[in-house]
């Protein structure tokens, strides 16, 4: 299993920017699978289309910040970077996986919890990493809930 997943990473690699992940070992692998799926997946019209969904709560929409920046979503999630979120209170959380401010580029995994999803719902881990790659174009939370963006995300990137 291990060199299926060494060549899957590198299939990824090649035909997508790379992700910025500093964390270490197996949760580190399972953030940058997902980033990589995350990428594959914004490529389809219907996915990507979830920047369209929180205008109202964006200030002026996901969509035209991430236009600003002069890249596709798969090239706005290469410059996010993803660290160890050890250390963060809201990483002593059992349904937090991942933490992030609105408009920061860094989000921070919580490793076990990366690690124990990955390996047995790697699909979710996915539609997280397009969730917190929302929060860091800007989308904040409550409203919308962490949930709606969540089911949002999962209901258009299938």
């Amino acid at each position: 299993m291990p060199g299926f997943v060494a060549a899957t990473i590198l299939t990824l690699v090649l035909h997508h920017p790379a992700p910025r992940v500093q964390v270490q070992g197996h949760a580190g692998d399972a953030v940058r699978l997902a980033v990589l799926g995350a990428q594959r997946r914004l490529r389809e019209p219907e996915c990507r289309a979830v920047l369209s969904d929180f205008g109202e709560f964006a200030g002026g929409g996901l969509e035209s910040r991430l236009a600003s920046t002069g890249l596709d979503a798969s090239g706005w999630l290469s410059l996010i970077v993803f660290v160890d979120g050890i250390g963060q209170e809201r990483c002593r959380r059992d349904d937090v996986v991942f933490v992030t401010a609105p408009g920061s580029r860094v989000v921070f995994a919580c490793a076990a919890r990366v690690r124990a999803l990955a390996a047995s719902r790697p699909e979710r881990v996915e539609a997280l990493v397009i969730h917190e790659m929302l929060h860091t174009l800007g989308l904040g939370e409550n409203p919308p809930s962490s949930r709606e963006i969540t089911e949002r995300v999962n209901a258009r990137c299938r």
